[in-house]
């Protein structure tokens, strides 16, 4: 995962929070029913509607396994009634996006049994690319219906417009394809629509203007959707949405065909998010409007402008965009020279700034940084920039994200980094650090989720430290590193430090330390200066799915322990000196690939 996506879900976080605040509302009232009457039970007849649903899922996970162990189903995992009727009016049904243990199979059309449900959340499930059911359309009395990331695919069905009670209608980050229906635009009371991230095409419906009530309007990264003709004309429809707090038209792939386009975005007061990703809008596009005609120009907080061809003309026009912009992402532009010195100053809201994958160039220093004493995510990735800080300056931000990939920080680590308690997400990948790694560094990142630290040149040995992390992930292929490898770095999932100068690779064999290896499931050992013998405790490594210690310098017999490693899937051993045959490795059912290059000798 790189830090510029990380960067891309942190900004979704005001769209998440409205709507779960929407939801919250619901949920609460839900609460209070389930506790209500406790001699209400819910009706025969939708605790059989339940059940069927059950039989029609497949549930890998155990998820439903309360569903039929009591009689009254509104105590079942998931399931809200209303106290004073017993009609089942909630289904709280969404998967962890975390451990992906998903509902699959059908939804069952037993579903329109519940006649009184308000609420229905699906999402995060597998439906398999199946269409989304028609049947849905027969819950008159839904608010809220949920099924983002759920992989349903073909079109929207057009009966989804019969859901007039309707507020929240998410079918984001799924593979559905064809048009927008414009029956949607029935649904007069509907506060939110998220269509985004599907395989959408055609015109955008104008009728979409009639919904008044509509607070946020999300329907960007589609293949194909594009505005009713190249002129814009159609496009005054949007300014109709004048409840509208967050417009997401991403990728719509004509909006830089006219400079009508800020104008008519600009009647829009309440507008607090603003995302108009990756579709070529230029200078023109931007400049011909002054922020003071703008009547968001107040509410704005978060501006998205990534992926188009911006060049850094435009600095001066978001100077006096907004005093209140709190996010602000404008990667993979074409933005040279160096960033104005006065930028902090003028923009000193910022919480959140990315500038990766530009072409900026000079020296960054303290001054661009002082007033900026809200920041929390900062990067600058893949540019040309070079960062030069006094030695006593102290950062008046603690940033949770740090990307400096490509960029000049070194040649030593930089001592205001320190400071930095917060980090969740560190990228420092070939930023030119000829340095070995402090003792304060480590402590610096044991809280950390992201580091991306390889491709620099960090020296010398690392000490054993007796640290825990929170990171996946610890990459530090194609560094200078020397020396063994710590025990406490083989507590992570996965390590990378191929390409270095390893010499020596020491493995807890007793059974006080075999735990810590216990979780290691990735080891990339490759291209070292590793020599002699394996040890042969290679069964403590309970979880280990990839082992690579190809082009080192091992002699001697593969430990017969290996063989042990039912998790394997991948044994990479060319380019040693190993002899005597590999042991038995019927055991590691996983195997996928099995790299030796050449036969190993007898």
């Amino acid at each position: 995962m790189s830090v510029s996506y990380l960067t891309f879900v942190k900004l979704l976080q005001p769209i998440i929070i409205l709507t779960l605040l929407l939801q919250a509302e619901l949920f609460i009232i839900g609460s209070c029913w389930r506790t209500g009457d406790a001699n209400t039970s819910c009706l025969h007849k939708e605790r059989r509607a339940l059940l069927n649903m059950k039989n029609a899922f497949v549930d890998d996970s155990g998820r439903l396994s309360s569903w039929g162990s009591s009689p009254d189903c509104c105590h079942w995992s998931g399931v809200l009634c209303n106290p004073d009727t017993g009609h089942v009016e909630m289904l709280h049904l969404h998967g962890d996006f975390e451990t992906k243990q998903p509902l699959r199979g059908e939804i069952s059309s037993s579903l329109t049994e519940l006649q009184k449900l308000n609420y229905l959340d699906l999402s995060f499930n597998d439906f398999n690319g199946s269409q989304i059911p028609k049947f849905l359309a027969s819950l008159s009395k839904l608010r809220y219906l949920g099924l983002s990331d759920s992989s349903f695919g073909k079109e929207i069905p057009t009966e989804l417009g019969k859901l007039s009670n309707l507020r929240i209608l998410n079918h984001s980050d799924n593979s559905l394809v064809g048009n927008i229906p414009f029956h949607l635009a029935n649904l007069l009371g509907l506060q939110e629509l998220h269509l985004d991230w599907n395989h959408l095409v055609g015109n955008i419906p104008s009728q979409l203007g009639n919904l008044s009530s509509l607070k946020i309007l999300s329907i960007g990264n589609n293949d194909a959707l594009e505005l009713d003709d190249k002129s814009l004309v159609n496009f005054e429809w949007l300014s109709n949405l004048q409840s509208l707090i967050l417009l997401d038209l991403s990728s719509v792939f004509n909006l830089n065909y006219s400079s009508k386009l800020l104008p008519i975005i600009g009647k829009l007061p309440n507008l607090r998010e603003l995302w108009l990703a990756n579709y070529s809008l230029t200078d023109n596009n931007i400049l011909s409007t002054p922020p003071s005609h703008l009547n968001f120009s107040t509410s704005l907080v978060t501006l998205v402008f990534d992926d188009n061809k911006l060049t850094s003309s435009l600095f001066p026009w978001l100077f006096n965009l907004s005093s209140n912009l709190a996010d602000l992402s404008l990667q993979n532009n074409h933005f040279t020279g160096p960033i104005p010195v006065d930028f902090g100053k003028n923009m000193n809201s910022l919480v959140s700034v990315c500038l990766s994958d530009n072409e900026l160039n000079g020296t960054i220093s303290d001054i661009h940084f002082d007033n900026l004493t809200k920041l929390q995510d900062l990067e600058l990735s893949n540019n040309l920039l070079t960062l030069k800080f006094s030695n006593h300056w102290i950062p008046p931000f603690q940033l949770r994200v740090l990307g400096l990939a490509h960029c000049k920080l070194g040649p030593g680590f930089p001592r205001w980094l320190r400071t930095q308690n917060n980090l969740q997400v560190l990228s420092i990948f070939d930023a030119e650090i000829n340095d070995s790694i402090p003792k304060w560094f480590w402590r610096l990142i044991e809280g950390a989720n992201v580091l991306q630290i390889e491709s620099s040149n960090l020296t010398r040995a690392i000490p054993d430290w007796p640290l825990e992390f929170n990171v996946y992930d610890i990459p530090f292929a194609s560094n200078q590193i020397k020396g063994a490898i710590p025990p406490f770095l083989l507590k992570i999932r996965s390590l990378d430090i191929s390409q270095n100068q390893i010499s020596k690779f020491v493995l807890p064999c007793d059974k006080q330390m075999s735990a810590i290896v216990e979780n290691l499931a990735v080891l990339n050992l490759s291209s070292n200066n590793l020599l002699g013998q394996l040890p042969n405790c290679w069964d403590h490594f309970k979880s280990l799915r990839i082992l690579d210690l190809s082009n080192n310098q091992l002699s001697g017999r593969v430990p017969n322990s290996i063989g042990s490693l039912t998790q394997l899937k991948m044994l990479v051993l060319r380019n040693n000196r190993f002899s005597g045959g590999l042991p038995s490795l019927e055991n590691t059912n996983e195997m996928g690939m099995l790299d030796l290059e050449k036969k190993i000798t007898c």
